[in-house]
This record gives C-alpha cells, sequence and structure tokens, in this order.
C-alpha cells in the first residue's frame, strides 16, 4: 500500500522515575515521519486545430524527525492532578528531502532533482505542565517547553542532473553547504 504512513504526526514514549513524592527524573524519545508522492498531471487541449499536451510535474517529500531527552520535573503537590515544572537537556535530528524524476514533460530528456537538508540540535529546555497520575505507575500530562539551543549544526545538498536520452549525455550540478 503507498499510502502507508505518508502522515504519521508522531509517537513519544517516556518512562519516568520518582524520586519523591513531588519529584521524578524523565526519559523519552520522540518519532515523526510525513511524505507525499512525486505526482505528475497530464492535461490536453485543442489550440488553434493543434493538439497541445501540458505535464505539470510535483514534487515528492519526505521528513523524518528523532528526538531523545531527560528532564528533571518538580510536582507542585501530591494530588492526582498537580501542576509541575521542571528543566532537561535534548538531542534531535530531523532530514528533508525533496525529489523530482521527470522523463515526461520535455522529449528526449530526462530531470532528475534531488534535495537534503539535515539539522542536528542539541539544547536544555525549560518545562511547565500539568499531569493526571491515575494509578501510581501512569499518567497523562500537557506541557509546554521553552528551547535554548547550545549547539546547532545544519547541512544542505542540491543535485541536478538532465541526461539528453536520444546522444545519452548526462549533466550534473551538485551543491553542498
Amino acid at each position: 500500500n503507498s499510502s502507508f504512513l505518508t502522515n504519521y504526526g508522531g509517537f513519544g514514549f517516556g518512562m519516568q522515575l520518582n524520586l519523591a513524592e513531588t519529584s521524578a527524573v524523565r526519559f523519552g524519545f520522540d518519532l515523526e515521519r510525513s511524505s507525499r508522492p512525486q505526482r505528475v498531471t497530464k492535461e490536453t487541449s485543442i489550440i488553434g486545430g493543434t493538439e497541445v499536451v501540458d505535464f505539470d510535474v510535483n514534487d515528492g517529500y519526505n521528513y523524518f524527525f528523532f528526538e531523545l531527552g531527560a528532564d528533571f520535573l518538580m510536582r507542585m503537590s501530591q494530588n492526582a492532578v498537580s501542576p509541575y515544572y521542571g528543566a532537561g537537556v535534548f538531542f534531535d535530528w530531523d532530514r528533508d528531502t525533496w525529489s523530482i524524476d521527470d522523463d515526461i514533460s520535455v522529449e528526449d530528456r530526462e530531470f532528475n532533482y534531488r534535495e537534503w537538508d539535515t539539522n542536528i540540535n542539541l539544547g536544555v529546555r525549560g518545562i511547565l505542565g500539568a499531569e493526571w497520575r491515575i494509578h501510581k505507575y501512569f499518567s497523562f500530562f500537557a506541557e509546554y517547553t521553552l528551547r535554548l539551543y547550545l549547539m546547532e549544526y545544519y547541512s544542505y545538498k542540491y543535485s541536478d542532473t538532465i541526461t539528453d536520452t536520444a546522444t545519452d549525455s548526462t549533466q550534473k550540478y551538485v551543491e553542498e553547504q
């Protein structure tokens, strides 16, 4: 099935070790994925008695995100529902990819386009949230985080290839940052 997990809003998992009634250490990870396949649309029309064929080629897209984190949390009360605050560290990585493979819009020409960017970050965060502890070992929570990036890495790569299929000659352009 080509639509399997094309848009996956995210998944997170965490484990929390309660140090005392109001303090805890939490470790967790988050995953996110999104994709869109390349789309080609063909439109045929008659202009002045001549058939005109037009192709619209839209790029394909893939996105993947991964994050690891560790936090120290302080609950503001011992009630089942309690606000909390905390601080932590995080590491995240994400990659975006765009691509086009076009061998139909221009006769005897094949176009291949790729673009990638990668981000790697390390930082600290402040946390403010609310937790509903429904069991000693299980709870639901919602929180806001404020992030400060200590290390950021970004890379970019672009590749464009044009092949003349009649002469079998190829031109390639690559750019990296």
